[in-house]
């Protein structure tokens, strides 16, 4: 069983799923969570927002592990730690139990982010990938949009302590399969130094970050608690960015991602990300504080989410060796872009109709767009650097989609907590996400244009026998012809 395809693949989806069902589940059950722990929902907002920010720093993290110590180790330890969140998630006796299981929970994804994918990737031969690849976008996305069914069938019973046991089974039934099918992978780069100004500008750019969008329901744009820290962890991921640019050997691979296709993936998966977070958000909103309905009600809507996120998996993997795969992100903005558009002119008497259709719509474009985005950037590096260069725009992408979304909401409430002042302000978050959308697209377009890039498909054996980028990525600013003497 050691090196099974099929178990590898099938341990990967069971180590990664779990949480991003309940990054999207914990919304409907924020007021049922506190509730049941004696607290108010503002606190239990926190316990999304630190798991957030923990996912982010822990691929970073992980990037830096797997240069030094083998990848199956690795994968145990890290697996155990989200049990032992998953289990204090569940018998939290407070809110801070809870905020530090769940936490643990996200700490955990992040790093297995990195432990599971890139082997996945790499590890089996190049007609595997038309498996993988798919399977990656209904693991990890379908996930997404399976989060809102999950938190309204919980919301019916009240039992949340069961859906934290849930992922605590999972946990442990995902490391036993590990021990029995996942092989020995040796250390990508034992002799490499500890690159300690990334792994600290990412701590604290995350950190400061999700604490300001954390503060800004409470205190109000207006408060330095949300101002000062958001301010300085953006400026921090800036400045990562910018240092690890100008380092040839740096655990950020900024500068073999510097080229057309890379940025084109990173901007679409990153763009598209928030957008969908976004989206989500304020829609439940729109349910449950305009519409007036119970969350089971408002979750239950989401459905069709599903079945357009398995269409959108299965695209993906039929094209994925032609050249129309580099399209993918495109196709995929497009369809946010309706779903915010059709948002933009929603009522107090707008029916399930409009909904279903837009829901749709959120789930075909996320399948289109995060995960190819993130496969253009992948392909484009050597196989060597696919761990740093999945950790680096994780890291970009979670904190975009986890940050955009709180203040989008706050924008939107205020104008009102509820009626017709609310669906005024959700409006204008709606125009605003319709506006990031359609700049990011032109962004992306002109990006494609000045680097002079053409559609091809990918070379997925050159990649993995040879160890070179699977595309052929020009630099974003197309270099003059020389001509001869």
């Amino acid at each position: 069983m050691r090196g099974s395809y099929w178990l590898t693949l099938i341990v990967s989806l069971m180590a990664l799923s779990p949480d991003f069902v309940l990054s999207s589940a914990l919304g409907l059950l924020r007021p049922t969570i506190a509730e049941g722990l004696g607290t108010s929902p503002g606190i239990i907002f926190w316990v999304s927002i630190l798991s957030n920010a923990a996912l982010a720093l822990g691929a970073v993290l992980a990037a830096d592990l797997a240069q030094r110590f083998k990848n199956r180790p690795l994968f145990m330890i890290y697996q155990s730690v989200f049990i032992v969140g998953s289990a204090a998630s569940f018998l939290a006796p407070n809110p801070v139990t809870l905020i530090l299981g769940h936490t643990l929970q996200g700490l955990a994804t992040g790093l297995l982010l990195v432990a599971a994918l890139p082997p996945l990737v790499t590890g089996f031969p190049a007609f595997r990938l038309k498996t993988t690849v798919p399977a990656v976008v209904i693991g990890l996305f379908g996930a997404v949009t399976a989060g809102p069914l999950v938190g309204a069938y919980i919301a019916l019973s009240g039992a949340w302590r069961m859906l934290f046991l849930a992922t605590a089974v999972i946990g442990v039934a995902t490391l036993a399969l590990a021990l029995l099918s996942l092989a020995e992978r040796e250390p990508l780069n034992p002799g490499a130094r500890i690159d300690a100004s990334a792994l600290l500008l990412s701590a604290g750019g995350v950190g400061f970050t999700f604490v300001g969008v954390g503060s800004l329901l409470g205190a109000g744009a207006g408060s330095p608690a949300f101002y000062v820290p958001a301010s300085l962890g953006l400026v921090m991921l800036v400045v990562l960015v910018i240092l690890e640019g100008t380092r040839r050997e740096a655990l950020m691979p900024v500068r073999p991602l510097t080229t057309t296709f890379p940025v084109m993936g990173i901007l679409a998966a990153v763009i598209s990300g928030a957008a969908f977070t976004a989206l989500l958000e304020l829609t439940l909103l729109f349910l449950e504080r305009v519409r007036g309905l119970g969350a089971p009600a408002a979750g239950f809507l989401f459905w069709p989410e599903i079945v357009t996120g398995i269409v959108g998996a299965g695209i993906v993997g039929f094209v994925l060796t032609s050249r129309w795969v580099l399209t993918m992100p495109l196709f995929g903005m497009i369809s946010l872009s309706l779903a915010a558009w059709g948002l933009t002119g929603i009522t107090t008497g707008t029916g399930d109709l409009r909904i279903l259709v837009i829901a749709a719509a959120l789930g075909l474009g996320a399948s289109l767009t995060v995960t190819p985005g993130l496969l253009m950037a992948a392909l484009s590096v050597p196989p060597m650097l696919v761990g740093r260069a999945i950790a680096l725009v994780e890291l970009l992408r979670l904190v975009s989609a986890y940050t955009v979304g709180p203040v989008l909401v706050y924008v939107a409430r205020s104008f009102g907590s509820r009626g017709q002042g609310l669906l005024t302000g959700l409006h204008v978050s709606y125009w605003i996400v319709l506006g990031f959308m359609l700049a990011g697209m032109l962004v992306i377009t002109l990006i494609y244009l000045r680097g002079g890039a053409r559609l091809h498909p990918p070379g997925l054996e050159t990649f993995l026998e040879e160890g070179e980028p699977a595309f052929d990525s020009p630099p974003v600013k197309k270099r003059p012809a020389v001509e001869p003497e």
